[in-house]
C-alpha cells in the first residue's frame, strides 16, 4: 500500500498530464491515477498477445497458443494440447488462489480499493476506463490474434544511442 500513497502524493505534488505506468509494477500506481484524475498510458515489455490475452477466444488460449513458460511452437501441436489445456488451467488456479495474492487482495480491499485478480492486472482490462497500452512489437512479428482498440503496437522503444566511437575509452574497450 506504500507505493499506492507514495504514487498519490507525487501525482498530487506534480499534477502531470500523462503518466507512463511500468504494468508489471503498476497496480498500485494504476488506482493512484484514478484517484488523482490523471490520465496514464500502460507500457508493458510484454508480447501484445499476453497483453491482450483476455480479448482471445478461451478455446484458442488453451489449444492454439502456448502458455508462457511452456516453449510450445505455434500452433500448439495434438501432441501438446492436453499439457497447455492443464497448463493454462494451472496458471488460472493459481493466479487466483495463491496465498500472496489473496493477501494482497484483502490488503486493497481494507484499503477500500478494488480487489482484481494479478492475471487481470497485467492484461487488457475491461473496466469502465480502458487504459492505452504501448506494446513494444509490431503484427508481423506477434502470433495472430485479435487486437483490441487501446493496445498500440509501437514498435521497439529504444532511448537514442551515441555512436561508440563519441567514448574512446569504451571503444578501446
Amino acid at each position: 500500500m506504500e507505493i499506492y500513497y507514495e504514487a498519490k502524493k507525487i501525482l498530487e505534488d506534480v499534477r502531470p498530464d500523462l503518466a507512463i505506468l511500468d504494468v508489471m509494477l503498476g497496480v498500485f500506481k494504476k488506482e493512484a491515477c484514478r484517484d488523482t484524475s490523471t490520465k496514464f498510458v500502460l507500457a508493458t515489455p510484454q508480447p501484445s498477445l499476453f497483453t491482450c490475452l483476455v480479448k482471445q477466444p478461451v478455446l484458442d488460449i488453451l489449444l492454439k497458443y502456448s502458455i508462457i513458460g511452456t516453449a510450445s511452437p505455434f500452433p500448439v501441436p495434438l501432441s501438446l494440447r492436453s499439457l497447455n489445456f492443464f497448463n493454462g488451467i494451472f496458471f488460472k488456479l493459481f493466479v487466483t488462489f495463491h496465498p500472496a495474492i489473496r493477501r494482497r487482495d484483502r490488503v486493497r480491499h481494507a484499503a477500500g480499493l478494488p480487489s482484481t485478480a494479478i492475471s487481470s492486472t497485467m492484461f487488457c482490462d475491461h473496466g469502465e476506463s480502458v487504459p492505452l497500452y504501448l506494446v513494444p512489437s509490431v503484427k508481423e512479428t506477434e502470433y495472430p490474434h485479435i487486437v483490441p482498440d487501446n493496445v498500440l503496437l509501437c514498435g521497439s522503444i529504444l532511448s537514442p544511442l551515441s555512436d561508440i566511437s563519441e567514448f574512446p575509452e569504451l571503444d578501446a574497450f
